[in-house]
């Protein structure tokens, strides 16, 4: 999906998430904690996008993303997507992408970053999940 896409309809916020106030809520509970990482799981099709689209909105958070992983294969087109969704700032020439990255979410202060579809590219983001939650430990 590229920036200028219209986002799929199953984020479509004016459809209620129905059926689904204590999940949402305990998402939320365990978000408090800056720094937290929570991973929703389920069957597909069940919503757990949908779920973590209504935490985004919600969220206190000033600065809120969504990155979607359908179509990354590796640790770089990860880091691409979140470069490109939360507009990171990266030096022009030389060092480590995932350093860059980290340090360019760090600077962003707290924020809330969903990452989607993490099934589909599940060592590749544990990877850089390790070095970026150092990296930001604001980051939720």
């Amino acid at each position: 999906m590229a920036l200028s896409d219209p986002p799929p309809a199953y984020l479509d916020r004016s459809a209620p998430l129905i059926g689904r106030t204590s999940d949402l809520e305990r998402v939320e509970r365990l978000l408090a904690p800056t720094g937290a990482l929570v991973t929703i799981v389920g069957a597909p099709g069940v919503g757990k996008t949908k779920l973590a689209s209504e935490v985004l909105a919600r969220s206190a958070c000033a600065d809120r993303f969504s990155v979607l992983l359908a179509d990354a294969t590796s640790e770089r087109e990860v880091l691409d997507a979140i470069v490109r969704v939360t507009y990171t700032q990266l030096e022009v020439e030389g060092g480590d992408l995932l350093s860059q990255v980290g340090h360019g979410l760090a600077e962003m202060g707290e924020i809330l970053v969903c990452l989607d579809n993490v099934e589909q590219i599940v060592e590749p983001v544990l990877r850089a999940l390790s070095v970026l939650r150092a990296a930001a430990p604001l980051a939720r």
